[in-house]
């Protein structure tokens, strides 16, 4: 190996990277992964490991896999405490390394205040007493360092910290924040306070006496969908003197609205933005799109949304925030590529007067979308027959009609009319991939 040289290592150990890409028809234009929850693609745990090894064979290997290593670090998750910045500050401090991180992502798990760890004591109750108290007293003492941590100078400790950090990034374009991180509950822990014997103490105990619940055995906190963190991560890059172009916040727990418009120092760079948002606190007097608007006034250039939504779970009232929604994306000329993703409530009218108003979109795609006035045939062709639009794909996934239930668009209409009605139109007429589907239905026309 050591005697090829370095340009074609660097190209063997590309063809290592491997995406969690779904088995689904344009899954990489709307980058759908295999779990579809978390809003943006990762490597796969065998493409992880074959990198690992790839830079373990020689020297010269580990000099040549730089980039492709670069890259796998934005699937790591960091955490922001003392440990976390201090991981993330040893890898930033590498020449070769610090030029290839493009990707960061970061979790908001916490420790949590050890005396109201509901989570905690109820694992160290299934613990011999000398244990239980030993672990107790060492995540005090953890809680405390990472209280003093992530308190200090209102802040300012975690901003310095992190702003030294991303000044050695250059060329960091893309932040990723997870907004419901527990990460004891996929085998790991925060770091610094464990050591091996008490982490195996822990993994027992959650084995021992009756199954628990996810809520019940995580002891640690992931505060309020991680609003705060982002203000901390967006100070840092502006003391760093840094635009990043993709920022995407996701992970099951949505942003609230008020969280969003609560950002005041939000990266002003942006081309992509992913948003995982929650609804249900939503009433007729929301002023949903008032919050959501603070946020997205401050980006002018995107080009690319996601927007989703947290909580499944259809309701007419969030008809009114569909409107919003959609309402809050039409100043934006330039859009190329919208996804909506969740049981948002559409009508028709509203769907092709999106596409009078954002003339650049390319992509367009609704997952789960449910149609509360209109029919998903004559949409699909009047969108396929309209001039002048730029449209390369379209996808309508998971469809579903407003009766007197939530259920699949096609369970009284039988898929195969749709399929007769909208086929020779989209045939005829479409120079863009379509992809629809609704319940175990689907209908594939690749662009010509």
């Amino acid at each position: 190996m050591d005697s090829l040289p370095v340009e074609l290592l660097s190209c063997i150990i590309k063809h290592l990277q491997q995406w969690n890409i779904a088995d689904q028809p344009f899954s990489q234009v709307t980058e759908t992964s295999v779990d579809g929850t978390i809003g943006w693609l990762t490597h796969t745990a065998h493409s992880r490991n074959d990198i690992c090894g790839f830079r373990l064979l020689s020297r010269k290997c580990y000099a040549s896999s730089s980039q492709v290593f670069g890259e796998l670090l934005g699937d790591r998750i960091f955490r922001i405490t003392k440990v976390g910045v201090d991981d993330l500050r040893a890898l930033a401090k590498q020449e070769t390394l610090s030029p290839n991180i493009r990707t960061l992502t970061f979790g908001n798990a916490q420790f949590d205040e050890p005396g109201r760890n509901e989570a905690l004591a109820r694992l160290l109750g299934r613990l011999p007493a000398a244990d239980s108290q030993r672990i107790f007293s060492t995540y005090q003492e953890a809680y405390l360092g990472a209280y003093h941590f992530y308190n200090g100078g209102n802040g300012g400790t975690i901003v310095g910290a992190l702003a030294d950090v991303f000044k050695e990034l250059p060329n960091l374009k893309a932040l990723r924040l997870l907004s419901h991180d527990q990460p004891d509950l996929h085998g790991d822990h925060l770091g610094g306070w464990l050591t091996r014997a008490d982490e195996a103490l822990l993994a027992q105990a959650k084995l021992d006496g009756p199954i628990l619940t996810p809520d019940d055995i995580s002891i640690y906190t992931v505060g309020r969908g991680g609003s705060g963190d982002m203000k901390w991560l967006a100070y840092a890059l502006r003391d760093a003197g840094l635009h990043i172009k993709d920022l995407r916040v996701g992970g099951s727990t949505g942003i609230l609205a008020t969280d969003l418009a609560s950002w005041t120092c939000v990266p002003d760079k942006l081309q992509h933005v992913g948003l995982e948002l929650d609804p249900t606190f939503v009433d007729s007097q929301s002023g949903f799109l008032t919050y959501t608007d603070t946020f997205f006034s401050k980006v002018p250039d995107i080009r690319s949304a996601t927007l989703s939504k947290a909580y499944d779970g259809y309701t007419t009232r969030y008809a009114q925030v569909t409107t919003e929604l959609l309402d809050m994306m039409r100043p934006y000329a330039g859009l190329e590529k919208l996804t909506i993703k969740g049981e948002w409530t559409y009508t028709e009218d509203y769907i092709i007067s999106l596409f009078h108003d954002c003339k650049s979109l390319e992509i367009f795609v609704l997952k789960g979308a449910v149609l509360w006035r209109g029919s998903w045939a004559s949409i699909v062709k009047r969108l396929m027959t309209m001039q002048a639009t730029k449209l390369r794909y379209l996808e309508f996934s998971y469809i579903y009609d407003r009766v007197d239930r939530l259920e699949p668009a096609f369970e009284t209409v039988t898929w195969l009319e749709f399929v007769e009605d909208v086929g020779p139109v989209i045939e005829e007429n479409g120079k863009c991939a379509v992809y629809l589907s609704s319940a175990e239905y689907e209908y594939t026309h690749h662009a010509p």
